[in-house]
């Protein structure tokens, strides 16, 4: 992750949980040149603020994801990009977890940040990640996947899983532990299947599997 990105995602992190309105408000891209002083100074300052922010307001869980993020950014620390986004799956906030799955690179999540981007109209960010699959030569082919891209359907082994559990009333720890999986994977799983259902809540999900449930029986 070079020094640009780092610096431009730390500012976009905390601009979401000000209520600052969609990530591509902040995000120009400059073809990979590496940032000046002046961005490096306003990632630490952005920084800064989300940290005291949060040290003063402990009990809000919004406020410590957008620290951990911007902090993990800033600093270029990748491992620790993987809590925040444990932080923010559960979290109702699909933009700023949308951000931080985009932040960390990688194929699978990179392949769900566009579905929470069009969650909330950012068609813009949804199409930035987009390119950058592309340019990874990452992108799926739908027509050759041979698997749904939304619904019933759409759901890994692993997903259909998940979300049985947590409907059932199972929170993401008790979950991990009965799979024998981290938190942070049992998060991840569960918000890639959030999207693919169309939906951002637990209790969508329980009225969803007792409607699915109940036409398999019939």
């Amino acid at each position: 992750m070079d020094e640009h990105h780092r610096g431009k995602a730390a500012g976009g992190a905390v601009g979401h949980s000000r209520g600052g309105g969609r990530r591509d408000g902040g995000q120009a891209e400059s073809g990979g040149r590496p940032c000046g002083r002046g961005d490096r100074g306003r990632a630490v300052l952005v920084t800064e603020f989300a940290e005291t922010r949060h040290r003063r307001n402990a009990d809000i869980p919004i406020f410590a994801a957008t620290a951990l993020h911007a902090r993990t950014l800033l600093d270029g620390d990748e491992a620790l990009i993987d809590r925040a986004v444990e932080l923010y799956g559960d979290i109702p906030r699909p933009l700023v977890l949308a951000a931080a799955l985009e932040d960390t690179g990688t194929g699978g999540h990179l392949d769900t940040a566009p579905r929470l981007y069009e969650q909330v109209e950012a068609e813009h960010d949804a199409t930035r990640v987009r390119d950058r699959l592309k340019g990874l030569g990452e992108r799926r082919s739908r027509a050759g996947s041979g698997r749904p891209t939304a619904g019933w359907d759409s759901l890994t082994a692993s997903e259909l899983q998940i979300v049985r559990l947590v409907a059932g009333g199972a929170t993401n720890k008790q979950v991990a532990d009965r799979l024998y999986l981290s938190p942070h994977t049992v998060s991840t799983h569960r918000w890639h299947a959030f999207t693919k259902l169309g939906i951002s809540s637990r209790v969508e999900l329980t009225g969803l599997v007792l409607e699915h449930e109940a036409a398999c029986h019939n």
